[in-house]
């Protein structure tokens, strides 16, 4: 986990790439929108009284609805993948959508989709000065940058399997760093 410019895919990848035993799976999606043809059925016309309430299901259903892309994703590529004894590296997970600041969504409709979704066995979260990550990607201002680190550190810190890591060294010290840290879960795995 991180925002844009923390080394996510790069790290994935590369871990990928120099391990046999790791599979790397991208669970993003090119959008975060509401598809158009739910809009349509959940917002006929409505006046100014109806847009609160309008924006309020339409979050609602737009996590539900990635959410359930996710558990596609995670039950026809990542369940297969650890039955086959594979290490699975994510990139991009649900948790994205309840911090990114898109959507305004009920706490208890968070903790909610905490309990019922797959959680990974362990959830890194990729840092280094806001400045630093905005330096490599400029797709966010460093004010967003650091909004998102501090929402992701808050919904982390609640996941039984959560670390940190600041990227402020080469990819492949990094990569290592993590695969380190995903090894001592499978002791199985080494060699």
């Amino acid at each position: 986990m991180g925002p844009d410019g923390s080394g996510k895919t790069t790290i994935a990848q590369f871990l990928s790439e120099h391990v046999n035993s790791v599979e790397y799976i991208y669970l993003g999606s090119k959008t975060q929108r509401l598809p158009d043809k739910i809009k349509k059925v959940i917002a006929p016309e409505l006046g100014l009284a109806g847009i609160k309430k309008f924006k309020e299901i339409r979050d609602i259903m737009a996590v539900t609805y990635h959410c359930v892309r996710y558990l596609i994703k995670y039950c026809k590529k990542i369940y297969i993948s650890l039955l086959q004894g594979k290490i699975v590296i994510g990139d991009r997970y649900y948790y994205e959508l309840l911090t990114s600041g898109y959507y305004s969504i009920p706490h208890f409709f968070k903790k909610l989709l905490l309990t019922m979704m797959p959680n990974p066995h362990l959830t890194i979260l990729l840092t280094n000065d806001a400045k630093t990550i905005w330096e490599r990607k400029k797709e966010l201002t460093v004010e967003e940058i650091d909004r998102q680190i501090n929402s992701l550190k808050k919904l982390l810190i609640t996941l039984p399997s959560y670390d940190e890591l600041t990227t402020n060294q080469s990819v492949k010290s990094t990569a290592m760093e993590i695969f380190h840290k995903i090894i001592a879960l499978y002791p199985d795995k080494r060699g």
